[in-house]
């Protein structure tokens, strides 16, 4: 196993992105969805649906229950061969089922497992190995690699729809490259305590409890996950569904807003340093803007126009969310403070198909509720850092 003080930072940076290049690796199902109903007409357009947000309550889920726990008793390396397993059994799987829809779904959640062990693994490893700037630079480059993951993901699964509805799940392959370079290069990186001179500082990381603020932040985040996964789950059926898009067309969609999150992820390092949180506000302004546009849209190019906006709220959003959690919790609680936001998101995400169609109807309706969620929280944002924000946080500045 490689030693991490004989690694340089680039390697270290590579392994890390790596990893985070199957984090939007659920959306490969995205274009497809219309593609699976056609093939099992028996089964519920909610049903269908939660393809997609199954994956996404196990996502929700494993920070917390799966990865927090395993974090503290195994090495960083351990968990994440547990996640790749995951990933790759419950990814491709489905490919393989012919009778039973609810192999399926179990197939997903095992993917969502693997997911919400490796997305917070990706961030927990930023915060072991960087501090300051750096660290917030790297928060960043994952919202870009997750974009890639988007566009790589996504383009294979709507490709791959056109050929059968099953061949969309063999998109998951893909995600063993990009491990093959994490197993290599990752060294395990180093414990919390070297960080520190033991003769200036004395940790007791025992009596550490993680901030109110950072939970507050857990549920605006689970609410968020909701308004904005009203796009992943209705752009598909409406567009297809009114003649208007195909699923390639669909896909390329999705890229577009993933193009976004890849953009904003990039900036995202230099935007904080210069405006700090705020950037979390104006983010969400974007993205419920954009929701609102493709709750009225009849075009294949203002449903790329709405989802790029969207993009922007996944790319600056979740990446902002979670640097602001860890900068208000101690450093011991790293582990806890990458995975609330995470889980938070992701729980949003499944419950966003039955929430919304239960109030409001799929469609079009459902995109109008997700935008006026993500304002209301953009307001919530904006109120938050004017109370909370004023006083500047020593791990950030660095």
């Amino acid at each position: 196993m490689r030693d991490y003080k004989n690694t340089s930072k680039t390697v270290i940076k590579i392994a890390i992105l790596c990893i985070c290049l199957t984090d939007c690796a659920n959306g490969a199902i995205t274009a497809g969805l219309e593609t699976i109903a056609q093939a099992w007409p028996d089964v519920s357009t909610t049903m269908i649906q939660n393809i997609g947000s199954f994956a996404a309550l196990a996502i929700g889920l494993s920070p917390v229950v799966l990865y927090v726990p395993l974090a503290a008793k195994l090495r960083k390396r351990a968990v994440m061969w547990i996640g790749i397993i995951c990933f790759l059994v419950g990814g491709i799987g489905p490919a393989f089922v012919t009778t039973h829809f609810a192999m399926i779904l179990l197939f997903r959640v095992i993917l969502g497992c693997g997911l919400g062990i490796l997305t917070p693994l990706g961030m927990d490893l930023c915060c072991a190995f960087f501090e300051g700037n750096e660290r917030g630079t790297m928060l960043g480059l994952t919202s870009t690699m997750t974009g890639i993951s988007g566009v790589i993901f996504q383009t294979l699964g709507g490709i791959f729809a056109g050929v059968g509805w099953n061949w969309i799940f063999y998109t998951y392959i893909a995600g063993a490259i990009f491990f093959a370079v994490a197993v290599i290069f990752l060294p395990e990186p180093p414990k919390q305590e070297e960080f520190f001179d033991k003769k200036d500082e004395k940790l007791d990381t025992a009596k550490e409890a993680f901030p109110k603020l950072g939970w507050v932040y857990g549920i605006l985040y689970l609410l968020l996950g909701c308004g904005f996964y009203t796009a992943c789950s209705n752009v598909a059926m409406v567009g297809i569904g009114e003649g208007y898009l195909t699923p390639v067309n669909v896909s390329m969609c999705f890229n577009g807003m993933t193009l976004m999150c890849v953009i904003t992820g990039i900036l995202f390092g230099p935007v904080l340093k210069r405006i700090g949180y705020w950037i979390l506000p104006i983010a969400l302004v974007l993205g419920g803007c954009g929701l609102f546009i493709l709750s009225a849209v009849h075009s294949y190019g203002l449903t790329i126009a709405g989802l790029a906006l969207v993009g922007c709220l996944l790319g600056l959003g979740v990446s902002g969310g979670v640097s602001k959690v860890t900068t208000i919790a101690p450093d011991s609680r790293s582990a806890l403070a990458s995975a609330v936001p995470i889980a938070c998101w992701n729980l949003g995400q499944f419950f966003q198909p039955t929430v919304t169609n239960a109030i409001v109807g799929p469609g079009r309706p459902s995109m109008v509720l997700g935008g006026c969620v993500v304002m209301v929280i953009a307001i919530i944002f904006f109120i938050l850092e004017g109370a909370f924000g004023k006083k500047k946080d020593t791990k950030a500045a660095v």
